[in-house]
């Protein structure tokens, strides 16, 4: 007990209380852990809110970091973890994006947690895989997303007298109907990886699943058949189908083209649907979404993790595993699935309340022999950018032709290897 001096008054002393008592509780209270990521669009901001709050609520301090555009944000973190100024956790796609940090020394381990919760009973082989470095849980998965997503609008549909699409081929003749009613057939922002999800859309509807399998082995026999000639043929005829401000615009800018009826289809992960799901929104009325044509029977996954540096201060590496158990409880798992408009990592989650466009995705994921890890998961960063970057430059090459457009990728390819 204090024994404060008889001189102070009552209101000095209660002063001194006061403050004695706000040093005491800011002294309690845990440092804030920074976490970067990209999910910047309103919907995402509002699933990262899910994470943050938990995380609050379990007696951390949540410190956002958010840094717009997957490129970026990548580049952002590496110079974070190569600089010595580590953030507390960091945003990662699955797979090689991890591996490579963790081959350099920058990642710390979480495996205590993961052995605790167990997560290897509750997480696919495949994502597990994806998280962890010689033994090492290095990263917590957050949300497994789809990546073979066709999004439409049945109002821009039907004003263009056309029906869903069943097949790539029917998915065409419908965007030259629509272009016909003076709409935009698809939604597009041409940046570089946007263009990538098109490409390789297409190439999964026209060449068949194969032929994704194997331009994720950078194996360029993938593109060593009329499937895949007529992919780039479709892809370069794509460019004819959107509108003029598709130049650098944002995907989540491109999917409000579906929402308002200006635009009719939009190849876009399933974190768009978060977008397509706001203020009411419902799949199957307000809008549609299938799975590849052509290709429904296969999903393409992907996912984001928060991966744990090393090199931080003994607080941060508490905190660090405070939010890999946050995140990977199954109630976290459940509210951020659903307010994303991804799935959860763990298997032991149900699937009521999930919409149909979720559903979907369920239902195909339950056949390990249909999911396929898509080429953000298998390629280096070096051929995974080659691809990239080459997609983007074919795009802005007028007049190129389908067959030298898939000579100039296989070069590519071959020179990333």
């Amino acid at each position: 007990m204090i024994d404060l001096p008889r001189a102070l008054d009552g209101r000095t002393a209660l002063a001194l209380c006061s403050a004695l008592l706000a040093a005491s509780t800011a002294s309690a209270q845990p440092k804030p852990l920074e976490v970067m990521h990209q999910w910047t669009s309103p919907g995402e901001s509002a699933s990262v809110k899910v994470l943050a709050d938990a995380f609050n609520a379990a007696g951390g301090r949540w410190k956002d970091s958010a840094v717009a555009g997957t490129a970026l944000a990548h580049r952002a973190v590496v110079a974070r973890l190569t600089s010595g100024n580590a953030p507390g956790a960091a945003q990662v796609n699955f797979g090689r994006r991890i591996e490579e940090l963790a081959e350099e020394g920058l990642l710390g381990d979480i495996s205590d947690v993961a052995a605790q919760g167990q997560w290897a009973r509750v997480v696919s082989p495949a994502v597990l895989k994806s998280v962890t470095h010689q033994g090492k849980v290095v990263a917590v998965p957050v949300t497994v997303a789809g990546t073979n997503w066709l999004w439409f609008s049945p109002q821009v549909l039907k004003a263009a007298g056309v029906a869903a699409p069943r097949t790539i081929d029917e998915m065409f003749v419908a965007a030259e109907r629509v272009k016909s009613a003076g709409l935009t057939p698809f939604a597009l922002g041409a940046q570089p990886w946007q263009l990538n999800f098109v490409f390789s859309n297409l190439l999964l509807g026209t060449a068949g699943r194969g032929a994704l399998e194997q331009l994720g082995r950078a194996d360029t026999a993938a593109l060593n058949s009329p499937g895949a000639l007529k992919a780039m043929d479709l892809f370069l005829r794509v460019r004819g189908l959107v509108d003029a401000g598709a130049t650098n615009r944002s995907w989540n800018d491109s999917a409000n083209l579906v929402i308002t009826g200006k635009a009719a289809f939009q190849f876009m992960g399933d974190w768009a649907k978060a977008e397509y799901s706001a203020g009411g929104r419902k799949p199957g009325v307000d809008f549609g979404c299938m799975l590849t044509p052509g290709a429904q029977d296969v999903y393409v996954i992907m996912g984001d993790a928060f991966a744990m540096p090393a090199r931080v201060p003994k607080d941060d590496q508490a905190s660090q595993k405070r939010l890999a158990a946050v995140v990977m409880d199954p109630q976290v798992q459940r509210r951020f699935a659903l307010a994303k408009g991804s799935l959860p990592v763990r298997s032991d989650i149900s699937a009521e309340g999930f919409d149909a466009c979720a559903q979907q995705a369920l239902k195909v994921m339950a056949n390990p022999a249909q999911v396929l890890a898509s080429a953000n998961m298998t390629l280096s960063g070096d051929v995974n950018g080659a691809i990239t970057d080459t997609l983007g430059r074919i795009w802005a090459a007028p007049g190129i032709k389908a067959a030298d457009a898939v000579a100039l990728l296989t070069r590519a390819i071959n020179a990333a290897k």
